[in-house]
């Protein structure tokens, strides 16, 4: 039988529990802060290492001062970054499958012809046809 610690009140429990995550989220903050500081190029070496002498010397108002100045931008450089990624996976899997954007006619007739050869039925004929279309 597992018997809890009488001497450890839930109050201490649930503070200690609330300083250990709010422990983890300030970290989590400050690995975001580095990785879109190291990941800029608009900014040069001696403004990011001013940066980051500021977070050292004075973590908490060097991290807030940051998201502050530039939390807008944060965001726009990790959406650009996310839909440039997506356009490189897509433009990659394009040409691994063998298709592009002008072969739609290509699509559409190799569909056309399973469904001739009975391969596909009229449902999924109109399904690629429709996909062929709009790519």
């Amino acid at each position: 039988m597992i018997v809890a610690d009488a001497s450890y009140p839930l109050g201490s429990v649930l503070l200690t529990m609330t300083v250990f995550f709010g422990w983890l989220l300030w970290i989590w903050l400050l690995v975001m802060v580095y990785i879109d500081l190291f990941r800029r190029d608009d900014m040069r070496g001696w403004a990011k290492a001013g940066w980051v002498i500021f977070t050292i010397v004075l973590p908490f108002v060097g991290v807030f001062v940051y998201l502050i100045a530039e939390g807008r931008q944060m965001v726009d450089r990790q959406a650009d970054r996310a839909m440039s990624q997506q356009s490189s996976f897509d433009n990659r899997v394009r040409r691994t499958a063998g298709h592009s954007h002008r072969d739609g006619g290509a699509e559409i007739a190799k569909a056309r012809d399973l469904l001739d050869r009975g391969a596909v039925t009229d449902e999924e004929y109109e399904v690629m046809r429709q996909n062929a279309i709009r790519r």
